[in-house]
């Protein structure tokens, strides 16, 4: 059994951290577009803050506080999927999305792996370039043209190398989109979620962004070169304070990202799509269970011995959430904010 997800408005709203997130992994980038390599001193160091900009954005996402960026229980959704796998159930989770920014959809990866202390969750991530998706783009670009045919065949030729048999019975799709063709295929395999659209706060993600910077010991000087050639477009109005380089990254990014929630706003609670996903996860546990199909040990390492810090800075406020009872069923439980 396989999970594929969306990312934009799926799993996650990713307009406010996109220049972020671009700016550390420029080298990904250069490549990409086929321009020159930065300087392997400087890739050294941005990849040293993606790593920090990871974990300090997904602490503050299982505060009290979250920033917002994450779909709020999207975590949740993740480590009932983590354990579904441990124990034979399913086999991976796929993020298959239009966005043609891969960086993006690896940084949702990496955050989601830092949080469940695994790597083998997420299998793929499938953007709109991605050398396989060549029949969609030949549909006509836009958002609704993911098909079944071209899902199939990234998933059996590509990095996940499921078998050729595979058919839409063992796949679970969610989208907030209607993307017909796969959801013909899918029938009722295709979940559609409500989008979720928070903006979270550009002020936040700015002060956290240049602690990691700060603490990689990045080439600020440098840095700023390399943002100005690859992501900046020729007409942008630049404007360089060359005492304080970081703050003309940070006003070049703010120029580019408007209209994102205030620093003191917080993501809405669980929605309805978290639900849906929730009761597919449930119910795909409870047909196993009734097909009587043995379940392997849910191994050692991942959740089971994940630091404590992340642990005990999970979400607390939100309206719905799932526990196991006693005989390891889920059920859910109202809880007051």
């Amino acid at each position: 059994m396989y999970f594929v997800f969306d990312m934009d408005e799926t799993l996650a709203e990713l307009y406010s951290v996109y220049y972020f997130i671009a700016s550390l992994k420029l080298n990904e980038i250069a490549v990409e577009f086929n321009k020159k390599p930065i300087p392997y001193s400087l890739h050294i160091q941005l990849e040293k803050a993606y790593s920090l900009f990871v974990r300090r954005i997904l602490l503050e996402e299982i505060s009290n506080h979250p920033l917002g960026i994450l779909r709020p229980g999207i975590l949740d959704v993740m480590m009932e999927l983590f354990l579904l796998k441990g124990k034979g159930i399913i086999d991976y989770v796929i993020i298959y999305s239009n966005n043609s920014h891969l960086q993006s959809l690896e940084f949702i990866r990496d955050m989601i792996h830092e949080y469940l202390g695994t790597k083998d969750l997420i299998k793929d991530c499938i953007h709109w370039n991605h050398p396989m998706r060549g029949e969609e783009k030949r549909v006509g670009t836009g958002y609704s043209n993911k098909t079944w045919s071209v899902l199939k065949n990234i998933m059996i030729k590509g990095r996940c190398q499921v078998p050729n048999t595979l058919q839409p019975d063992q796949v679970h799709f969610f989208d907030d989109l209607d993307h017909k063709n796969l959801k013909q295929a899918l029938q009722n395999n295709y979940h559609q979620v409500a989008p979720y659209k928070f903006k979270a706060s550009f002020e936040r993600l700015s002060i956290i962004y240049k602690e990691v910077i700060k603490e990689a010991k990045v080439d600020v000087a440098t840095l700023l070169d390399y943002i100005i050639q690859l992501l900046m477009e020729p007409n942008d109005m630049v404007l360089i304070d060359v005492d304080n380089e970081i703050e003309s990254i940070i006003g070049m990014f703010q120029e580019k990202t408007t209209g994102t929630a205030d620093k003191k706003n917080t993501p809405p609670l669980w929605d309805s799509g978290v639900n849906i996903m929730m009761d597919v996860v449930k119910n795909v546990e409870s047909e196993w269970i009734k097909k009587g199909i043995p379940m392997q040990r849910r191994p050692r390492g991942g959740v089971h011995d994940h630091g404590k810090l992340l642990r005990t800075k999970r979400h607390t406020k939100r309206k719905h959430y799932y526990r196991r009872t006693t005989n390891r069923k889920r059920r859910r439980v109202s809880r007051s904010l």
